[in-house]
């Protein structure tokens, strides 16, 4: 029966095709693999990210820093930027983790890493944290001596009181609290930014990720007659101008230092591969919009000098029509 032509046809094809589906077999099997790995890491790293480090911090604050404390405010503050490095390092790693490539341009901001800078970001998503984060990695001390200003949905998790304990300011959205918010967050930069010897701020004056605020941005660029961007919103200048105003003034200086007061102005725009930003599960897992690793951050850097809420405003719209158009 084996050599009748119809059997010879029959069992080549089904040969060759057993061949092909065991080398499809080996694909998929080995893309399984990569997957479960990476899946693992993700949760390993998440794990990590909200219990393990800020337990560890806590832990540290409450038996360490706290007596420390109580000994010398610059022993205090030794020790807490050499743990907010640490802390930067680790969710830096999410970002090699995924493979992300920052690529950088415009000024050479490592030459300010240790004086008093306010640094204004646009805010496209949660990427964005990770991005800033590499990207300012070696730039000398800024990692260890940043005061962060975020979104208040964070202040109630691990996370928040691992920042909290570092000195980062927690701001409430909503017209109702925002004269409030303001005169807090300027009482919480007499009370801490020198005392605690904080050099970069860094906010999002955006006020939001873009996806959230996109329309209505839209609604209030073209009623005050700007030009409506895709990429970035306008900003609001409010948190900035507290900043300026407290920063710049030497009444407030609470310790003798040759750059006590605020002296640059850092804007730096983020810029995702064709405006499609990732979300952090999609990056560790290696799942990158359009398959291409490079995020884009600019930097421009001002003086200090004109403290006023319009100035402010105006260098933020002229370095986003720049960089986006």
């Amino acid at each position: 029966m084996l050599q009748t032509g119809d059997t010879r046809i029959g069992l080549d094809g089904p040969t060759v095709t057993a061949e092909d589906g065991f080398l499809n077999k080996v694909m998929i099997s080995s893309m399984d693999v990569r997957k479960v790995i990476a899946l693992i890491g993700a949760f390993y790293w998440t794990i990590m990210t909200v219990f393990v480090v800020p337990g560890i911090i806590t832990a540290t604050f409450l038996t360490v820093m706290i007596p420390t404390l109580c000994i010398s405010v610059s022993w205090f503050n030794w020790l807490d930027h050499k743990l907010c490095r640490m802390v930067n390092d680790h969710w830096s790693s999410a970002v090699q983790i995924a493979g992300i490539n920052i690529v950088e341009y415009g000024d050479d901001i490592s030459q300010l890493s240790e004086k008093r800078v306010l640094f204004l970001a646009n805010h496209l998503g949660l990427a964005d944290h990770f991005v800033i984060m590499s990207a300012l990695r070696n730039k000398g001390t800024v990692v260890e001596k940043y005061l962060w200003v975020i979104y208040n949905i964070w202040k109630m998790t691990p996370m928040g009181v691992m920042w909290t304990i570092h000195g980062n300011y927690f701001v409430d959205g909503g017209a109702a609290k925002r004269d409030q918010m303001i005169e807090n967050f300027k009482t919480h930069l007499k009370r801490n930014y020198w005392k605690y010897d904080h050099r970069w701020i860094i906010m999002y004056p955006e006020g939001a990720r873009l996806y959230r605020i996109k329309e209505s941005n839209a609604r209030y660029a073209a009623r005050e007659g700007y030009k409506v961007f895709r990429h970035c919103a306008l900003p609001r200048t409010g948190a900035a101008h507290a900043t300026i105003e407290i920063t710049t003034n030497a009444d407030y200086a609470a310790i003798k230092d040759t750059n006590a007061s605020l002296e640059y102005i850092v804007d730096c725009t983020l810029g995702y591969q064709n405006g499609d930003v990732p979300s952090i599960g999609n990056w560790l897992l290696g799942e990158l919009p359009n398959g291409i690793p490079n995020v884009a951050v600019h930097y421009k850097s001002v003086v200090t000098e004109e403290r006023s809420v319009s100035r402010i405003q105006r260098i933020f719209i002229m370095f986003k029509s720049a960089n986006y158009l």
